[in-house]
């Protein structure tokens, strides 16, 4: 143990440190302390234990084996929980870990079952594992929530629109909607706070400082929320910044109501002003005279003004002209009333014209008046009908033309000359030819059954657009009407509640979650509900078991697949087998990977980030940013393993090779094989025409049964052919190939050369010859095909048509120019043959030989 001088003291107090050690050591006894009554000597260097307890974890799992890389700040669902793995001792080295090293405690102090453990507060203690620190112990603290509030973002909730973050100043407090991965939150059930102030479900701070906002804010500046999470999302905690701008009169709608003359006399200039239908008073805006239509030069008797609406605040930017009047009499805007009912009041907002009922539902001017109980005079009111292109039309109009309108109504200042005027009132008006009653004329259908309105379908997610499945029928008087023509069918899809229903238009309905078919017309008034009927189904996530695949990956035995060694990352992705067991990726981001489980040969399994060296690499994954549409059924979240392998086909060919995976096959099949007595194949051999012929006998499953009448007394074959040797290994071959019509020799000898080089030309033709006799479909426009290559005039005119088919068919012209006088070699040729038949074939009649051929 090392003994530490405090540099306070002077030389002869360290020397008689030094001098006290070295007699201690000379007697062979442990050395004492000097000077130890002195209190600013240390005697100890930092002890193991204390290393240990001072540590950091610094590598962990979740018990779904998913790599943790957030040790500072841990936030786990229910039924997830940390594993540790390394801890790193301070100012030491990493130690591993094990489970068995680890308790579990709650804010109690009390050892908890992870897997049941509820929402709270938990410690780690993580063990010394094998007393080498003193059988110490390190604490690392992390919460177990409901679900995470991690993500969470704030919206404008006063326009519906999730997509607006931006807000402006009101004069209000701001409507402050909370959205988490595409689902808005309940504010009443999903969150919670506790406010020093009110008893409100949000707490609220100003940026920079943290001092607590009264209530919600109102004015423009930068703003913290802190979010506690309540209901599913219980224990959950965060912070989210957000900012409320200054309202901007420059480009805003600034209105003036009218005011009484005695008021404007008592009061000079106005006091209030809506700015974008939000009423604002002088402790934000500040009124400036601008002009009078008579001329005047203040605000006082009865006239037309316009004044100038510019900032009082600092919640407030820019400046706009506005116009109101000073009148005898203010009519309240409640006294103005259509056919009895107060202007816009339900049930007259929207209000039908039906072309079939006109004398009913017609509007002309009498259908507008003031209510006499208050007033009892007949002051003029001024209507302006206003149709959907914002064009001005008249009462004749609107009655008889299939549209939407909007009405305004006002008792004008100026047209009843200053006596009366108020404020402009709106209403929707829908003139529609005549009404249909839903529940009888409606009908929605899914994959053609009809289905009930009520309820909501479950449909599992496929990748499609389930709303192509879904069909309606709108029937008039027995007659089926046209969609897209007579009624409209609109999309939406559910984004959550939060005091009222957020639903979002979208144009299909692929992905998870719940939608509304909602049907209306521009033709039609329909009932039940007053204007929209719809049908509501969820589209749910699909179950899938993901696997772990490489374009990388070879198969070198039809069975065992692995990726050749290169040194180099190889690439990867994820994927699930459909009911036909056909590969199906999955699109990029749904599935997140954590980590790869790697296990070298003859080594322990460790964590990588990529695959590379030799060895079997297993996926630990997770559902990812685009996986909502998807549910991971793999146990323990790890899909299969693939490996990487050095291992050579043959020793010409490492595994790199562009044909390798190629010439394996062909070699495992049986159609082609390395050189006798031999570990090579020579794949840049050029190939002989007996070589070919052997090629194909073998891939034709050597026929049988017919050799005894083609063989010659010394027990070779007799081919037919003048130079080919009957004793040779390939006459056999030859002899069947002749037999079957696969091959005649050259046109006008007797002669096959079978020791000749064979072209890519010759190759295609004896091809095609044979696939025809499997049974394939060799016809083929051959000038259409050769016309895409350059080099199409090296391939004979006898040759065009087998050329053109082994191009068609993915045989030939694949991976290099036509070149067909060239010679080819043996690896393009296990290549072609591989291509042209991936699998045995069964035997078939036309490649049997007749017998006695006769030669």
């Amino acid at each position: 143990m090392t003994a530490c001088v405090n540099r306070k003291h002077t030389k002869k107090v360290a020397a008689v440190v030094t001098a006290s050690l070295v007699g201690a050591l000379s007697l062979g006894v442990a050395p004492v302390a000097a000077m130890a009554d002195d209190a600013e000597i240390s005697t100890q260097s930092v002890e193991p234990s204390v290393a240990w307890t001072q540590g950091t974890l610094t590598y962990a799992h979740d018990n779904h084996g998913h790599r943790i890389n957030d040790l500072t700040n841990m936030e786990f669902e229910k039924g997830t929980y940390p594993m540790p793995i390394q801890v790193t001792p301070k100012n030491g080295k990493p130690v591993s870990v094990i489970h068995s090293n680890v308790d579990y405690r709650d804010a109690s102090g009390a050892i908890v079952d992870m897997e049941t453990a509820g929402v709270g507060t938990y410690t780690m203690e993580i063990k010394d594992p094998d007393g080498s620190f003193g059988n110490a112990t390190l604490k690392v603290k992390f919460r177990i929530v409901g679900k995470s509030l991690k993500g969470l973002s704030v919206f404008d909730q006063s326009n519906m629109d999730t997509s607006d973050t931006t807000f402006t100043y009101t004069g209000k407090p701001q409507e402050i909607g909370f959205i988490l991965d595409g689902k808005v939150l309940d504010k009443e059930n999903d969150l919670n706070n506790h406010t020093p102030f009110h008893w409100e479900k949000l707490e609220y701070v100003y940026a920079g400082s943290s001092k607590p906002v009264r209530g919600i804010p109102t004015e423009a500046g930068d703003y913290v929320v802190r979010v506690h999470g309540e209901g599913e999302y219980e224990g959950s905690y965060v912070e989210i910044p957000f900012t409320i701008e200054k309202l901007d009169l420059s480009a805003s709608a600034v209105t003036i109501v009218d005011v009484m003359e005695a008021a404007a006399q008592h009061t000079g200039m106005p006091k209030e002003a809506y700015v974008d239908g939000n009423l604002l008073d002088t402790d934000d805006l500040k009124f400036t005279f601008v002009s009078s239509e008579k001329g005047y030069h203040s605000v006082g008797e009865n006239d037309t003004y316009t004044v100038n609406v510019s900032a009082a605040s600092k919640n407030v930017t820019g400046s706009k002209d506005a116009t109101f009047s000073v009148v005898d009499k203010l009519v309240n805007t409640s006294d103005l009333l259509f056919k009895g009912h107060k202007v816009g009041n339900w049930p007259n907002d929207p209000y039908y014209i039906l072309t079939s009922d006109l004398n009913r539902t017609a509007i002309d001017e009498d259908s507008f008046s003031i209510d006499r109980d208050p007033w009892n005079f007949d002051a003029k009111l001024t209507i302006e009908i206003v149709n959907a292109a914002g064009e001005k039309v008249d009462f004749y109009t609107m009655n008889t033309v299939i549209g939407d309108y909007t009405v305004t109504v006002r008792v004008d200042a100026k047209a009843n000359g200053y006596e009366y005027g108020s404020d402009a009132l709106t209403m929707d008006v829908h003139t529609r030819k005549d009404r249909i009653t839903a529940n009888t004329n409606l009908y929605f259908t899914l994959d053609g059954q009809v289905v009930s309105g009520l309820g909501m379908d479950h449909i599992e997610y496929t990748g499609s657009n389930i709303a192509d499945r879904i069909g309606t029928v709108l029937e008039y008087k027995g007659k089926a009407l046209t969609a897209g023509t007579d009624y409209k069918v609109t999309l939406y899809k559910y984004e959550g509640f939060d005091g009222r229903f957020f639903w979002k238009q979208v144009d299909s309905a692929t992905d998870c979650g719940i939608y509304n078919v909602v049907v209306s017309s521009g033709d039609y008034m329909l009932e039940l509900p007053f204007e929209d009927c719809d049908y509501t189904f969820a589209v749910e996530p699909m179950k899938i078991d993901v696997k772990l695949g490489s374009d990388q990956l070879k198969t070198f035995d039809h069975k065992d697949k692995f990726i050749p060694y290169t040194g180099e990352a190889a690439s990867y992705y994820f994927y699930y087998e459909d009911a036909d067991g056909n590969e199906v990726r999955l699109p990029e981001g749904a599935i997140a990977l954590s980590h790869f489980y790697f296990t070298a040969p003859g080594e322990k399994t460790v964590d990588v980030d990529e695959i590379c060296e030799i060895g079997k690499y297993e996926a630990s994954i997770l559902l990812g940013e685009n996986g909502s549409n998807y549910e991971i059924a793999n146990a323990d979240y790890q899909t299969n393993s693939i490996k990487v392998s050095d291992a050579k086909v043959f020793t010409d060919v490492p595994t790199t090779y562009w044909a390798a995976e190629n010439i394996y096959n062909a070699d495992a099949l049986g159609y082609m094989n390395g050189y006798n007595g031999t570990t090579f194949f020579g794949p840049m051999d050029n190939i002989k025409r007996g070589d070919v012929v052997v090629t194909l006998f073998k891939m034709a499953g050597q026929p049988d049964g017919w050799q005894e009448d083609f063989q010659t007394s010394l027990g070779g074959f007799n081919t037919g052919f003048n130079d080919v040797d009957p004793g040779k290994y390939y006459a056999e071959a030859i002899a069947w190939a002749k037999a079957v019509g696969i091959t005649t020799g050259d046109s006008g000898t007797n002669n096959f050369r079978p020791e000749d080089q064979i072209s890519r030309q010759e190759l295609a033709k004896m091809l095609c010859v044979y696939a025809e006799k499997t049974g394939k479909d060799v016809s083929v426009d051959a000038d259409a095909v050769l016309a895409k290559y350059d080099d199409a005039d090296t391939v004979s005119p006898w040759a065009e048509e087998y050329v053109a088919w082994a191009v068609e068919a993915g045989i030939m012209g694949q991976d290099s120019p036509l070149r067909g006088t060239d010679p080819i070699n043996r690896a393009e040729v296990a290549t072609m043959a591989v291509r042209l038949q991936p699998k045995p074939i069964e035997m078939t009649e036309d490649l049997i030989p007749r017998p006695h051929f006769g030669f």
